[in-house]
């Protein structure tokens, strides 16, 4: 901590010293530079290179306009000097390295940059300033050899986690980067959510899917009481839209975390959204049987109900006999359970059933009219129901009535997406 302080506070001060520094002259030249003017640049940045001051505000631009220009000679010598006046600078000294590797001398430059590895790793500080210059300038190859030597001595196979796992991805390195993003995960498994959300930007195709199961495995198998290794495989199930695999993997958590059937909820609506009604009713139901009593248990049976309606509404033709079989497991939801915030979704639907599929409009103006009048239901059901309820007046040539309706939808919640939703109604 002492050390990060004095890190720090010597930062500061350096920064202090050189924005004192940072005249009109280095400005000018650092504009030329970027402008690809570079003739002009070199004219400015030769001059003021003759004051040690300024070389810490115009190296990066001048050094990399030595070398885009073919100076190498030139840059050789610079870097030298450079490296004279500010001899514990490890990034100075990662350029000398950058040179020679310009200069084909590979082996002395393999030579340097182990050099500076070594003297890197016996300090984290070093260790990260070093590794991330090599990483700016495209050596990954040493980036990695001195996050490993510090990880190393200082005896921590965690350490510096997410940044290999970035430089791997740079690498296309599939395997490495997913094992340096599980070191991380196990380490800080509050960040599991970061981590999925990398991976699902990286991990795009079958076979690098087919990779990160199959390394799920393995680590489950060495480590079976580690629940994060079945979360990822539930995660990786998902990604790929298998949500019995899913299921099997959730359906274990759910017993050892004691989670309520709460994820297994997830996954089902998540199959539910892609129209696999299937393996959701097979996930509802065993909610059902697991949780009597519970929330998930109330709203599993609804949404049971929901997906097989969604399956009869997509045959051709629509069985009116099957409509009426929905209609009634609604009723038998509703008596069974009562008018609640779960159920009333499931008697609004009864309504649509009568409204939009059996003409009786009778029964579904009844039904919303029920909904409606309650005081334990959410703002946002009724208002629905009420935009429902003016649509049906509207079939049934009742104009008026569903103005009213749409009119109290727009008043009583402003500057929302249903209040526009009825207002363009």
């Amino acid at each position: 901590m002492i050390r990060h302080l004095l890190h720090t506070a010597f930062a500061l001060l350096v920064s202090a010293a050189l924005h004192a520094q940072n005249t009109p002259e280095i400005q000018l030249a650092n504009q030329y530079f970027q402008q690809g003017d570079y003739d002009k640049a070199l004219v400015l940045y030769e001059k003021l290179e003759k004051n040690t001051r300024n070389i810490p505000l115009i190296h990066d631009n001048y050094f990399q306009l030595l070398l885009l220009t073919g100076r190498l000679e030139k840059a050789e010598k610079y870097i030298d000097r450079v490296n004279k006046k500010f001899p514990a600078n490890i990034l100075y000294q990662i350029d000398k390295g950058i040179v020679y590797r310009q200069l084909d001398r590979k082996s002395e430059a393999k030579k340097l940059f182990e050099k500076i590895i070594d003297y890197a790793s016996d300090d984290p500080f070093k260790t990260r300033i070093a590794a991330q210059h090599f990483t700016r300038n495209q050596l990954y190859g040493y980036a990695l050899e001195t996050y490993k030597l510090n990880r190393k001595k200082i005896k921590d196979p965690h350490a510096y986690s997410v940044q290999m796992a970035s430089i791997y991805r740079l690498l296309n390195e599939k395997e490495n980067m997913i094992n340096e993003y599980l070191n991380y995960v196990s380490q800080f498994p509050n960040n599991i959510r970061s981590v999925k959300n990398i991976l699902q930007n990286v991990l795009r195709d079958d076979e690098d899917l087919d990779l990160f199961e199959s390394m799920m495995y393995e680590r489950v198998q060495k480590e079976p009481n580690n629940s994060l290794y079945g979360e990822l495989l539930v995660w990786v199930n998902l990604q790929r839209k298998n949500f019995y695999s899913a299921f099997v993997q959730a359906r274990a958590l759910d017993k050892k975390n004691k989670q309520k059937g709460n994820q297994l909820m997830r996954i089902a609506q998540i199959a539910m959204q892609n129209k696999d009604y299937k393996n959701a009713i097979n996930i509802f139901e065993y909610v059902i049987k697991q949780y009597p009593g519970t929330v998930n248990y109330q709203i599993s049976r609804r949404l049971i109900i929901t997906c097989r309606e969604e399956m009869v509404k997509n045959s051709y033709p629509v069985d009116e006999k099957q409509i009426r079989t929905l209609i009634k497991d609604y009723r038998n939801l509703v008596s069974d359970i009562g008018l609640n915030q779960n159920t009333a979704e499931a008697l609004r639907n009864e309504a649509l059933l009568y409204a939009f599929y059996l003409n009786e409009h009778d029964s579904a103006i009844a039904l919303l009219k029920k909904i409606i009048s309650q005081r334990n239901i959410s703002k946002s059901i009724i208002n629905r129901s009420k935009l429902d309820l003016g649509d049906i007046y509207l079939l049934i040539g009742q104009p008026w009535e569903s103005t009213l309706l749409y009119s109290q939808v727009e008043k009583s919640s402003k500057d929302t997406p249903i209040a526009y939703e009825a207002k363009l109604r």
